[in-house]
């Protein structure tokens, strides 16, 4: 009887850690999708046209009003 509690106490903290590792791995794919996020740049980048002014590069930002 003493070995079943045993293996049973052994099964039941493999299944905790488990679920436990589980949940690190979630945390960590969605902790590597926010870096990549952070990694893209903050400011637009612009082209300078001469006598007209700077205008945007690469992809239109969120509400543009492109035509």
């Amino acid at each position: 009887m003493h070995e079943y509690s045993e293996v049973s106490q052994l099964q039941t903290h493999c299944t905790i850690l488990e679920s436990q590792l589980n949940v690190l791995r979630t945390q960590n794919a969605e902790l590597q999708r926010q870096l990549k996020l952070l990694e893209k740049p903050l400011t637009p980048l612009y082209k300078d046209v001469p006598n007209v002014g700077k205008f945007p590069i690469g992809p239109e930002p969120e509400g543009s009003l492109q035509v």
